[in-house]
């Protein structure tokens, strides 16, 4: 049995059900689009009568394509209400009894949260696993709420593999002339990677005035670059955290 639509059409044959949509420009649809789902992979099917401005519509929920996939969803908007009706006894007829679209699409819905939620709890599981980890390794050196534990720089939630990092202390008022900074503690003079513990702060020309009350670790890693501001009392406990960077092979 065969059916024309508003955007294509739809056929029933003895093993498949086959909606062939045509491209459809309001639709954002510049493709042809043909699916074909196997008769007993269809999960449920629902006629919408037309109501209003709402066409005669058929929902289908079918099984996934491939294992680990979500559940196929599929519209088809028939052009009269006789035609959507016919079409839907004959594919019942066919098929038999099937749940209510409803009733299958909270369901799925409810697993959609439930799955959301168990991930949410594997994953606070596995950081929580993490973070302790972290704490059970002594720390090698550290410095301003950075610390070397293993082999990487940890700041927070954040870390770094030690290993090919360098380290350069900025601790004269002569070496940061020319120097981009960042005010506020936030990388510079380096390309920083996103996300990577870099702290918030406005860019400012090389040709800017600088902080002098402040100095500076430029931190390079093999993935991302960040800077230490530090008050100059602290200089040498600075120059003993970057040498313990600069001396890890």
């Amino acid at each position: 049995m065969r059916a024309e639509g508003i955007d294509g059409t739809v056929e029933l044959t003895d093993t498949e059900l086959v909606v062939i949509l045509e491209p459809n420009p309001k639709a954002h649809r510049v493709d042809r689009w043909e699916r074909r789902f196997a008769l007993d992979g269809i999960i449920t099917v629902t006629h919408r009568p037309s109501k209003r401005r709402q066409p005669d519509m058929l929902e289908l929920v079918a099984e996934p394509r491939k294992p680990g996939h979500p559940v196929q969803r599929c519209e088809f908007r028939f052009g009269d209400e006789d035609a959507g009706g016919r079409f839907f006894a004959a594919l019942r007829d066919t098929l038999g009894p099937l749940p209510e679209f409803d009733v299958v699409d909270a369901e799925l819905r409810a697993q959609a949260q439930q799955l959301d939620a168990d991930q949410q709890r594997a994953y606070r599981a596995l950081r929580k696993r993490e973070r302790k980890a972290v704490a059970d390794v002594p720390e090698s050196a550290s410095f301003a709420g950075y610390s070397i534990r293993g082999d990487r720089i940890h700041h927070g939630a954040s870390s770094w593999p030690v290993a090919g990092a360098s380290a350069d202390v900025d601790g004269t008022t002569a070496s940061r002339v020319g120097i981009t900074r960042t005010v506020g503690g936030a990388a510079a003079g380096t390309l920083i990677a996103p996300g990577l513990g870099t702290v918030a702060g406005a860019l400012l020309g090389a040709s800017a005035k600088k902080d002098a009350s402040k100095r500076y670790i430029t931190v390079t890693t093999t993935t991302g670059s960040f800077v230490i501001s530090f008050h100059p009392t602290q200089e040498t406990a600075a120059r003993q955290f970057a040498a313990a960077i600069n001396t890890v092979t």
